[in-house]
């Protein structure tokens, strides 16, 4: 965001110093202020657009990797997220008791929950469709409740 002003206020400095001189910004017949309008321009988009592709495109193509499974042998929640070499995390499925699934307008997360009510750690990134997840889930191990909110 910073850039992205800093961008503006150089905008601002062009088209008050073209306004003030305007003969200045012709070269041989051509207006140089066109040019730097456009560069500016340029440079607002690579500003503006900064965080979203960094945040956005970026992961996909930086070899990002996440997702979870189900270890039936051990019986755990195994889960992974990052780029390289991964390191899988892994929960044990009989102390999970809740999934608490919250979706409104302005939130889409899931909670797991052990029988005393207790948080567990685990990081929703690595699933796609959380409400698609949560169902399939708790379908598979009717002892766990889904609880949404």
């Amino acid at each position: 965001m910073e850039a992205l002003f800093g961008v503006v206020v150089i905008g601002l400095f062009l088209l008050i110093g073209w306004m003030a001189y305007r003969d200045f910004f012709f070269v041989d017949g051509v207006s140089v202020v066109e040019i730097l309008w456009g560069l500016l321009l340029v440079a607002a988009a690579g500003a503006g657009l900064h965080r979203p592709v960094k945040r956005g495109i970026w992961p996909l193509v930086a070899n990002h990797s996440f997702g979870s499974r189900i270890d039936c042998e051990h019986r755990e929640l195994v889960w992974w997220l990052g780029s390289g070499k991964l390191k899988e995390h892994r929960t044990a499925i009989d102390g999970i008791a809740v999934v608490e699934r919250i979706q409104d307008t302005e939130t889409d997360d899931l909670t797991l929950y052990d029988g005393e009510g207790r948080k567990i750690s685990f990081d929703t990134r690595c699933i796609a469709d959380m409400t698609r997840w949560a169902e399939a889930f708790t379908r598979i191990f009717p002892a766990i409740r889904l609880e949404a909110r």
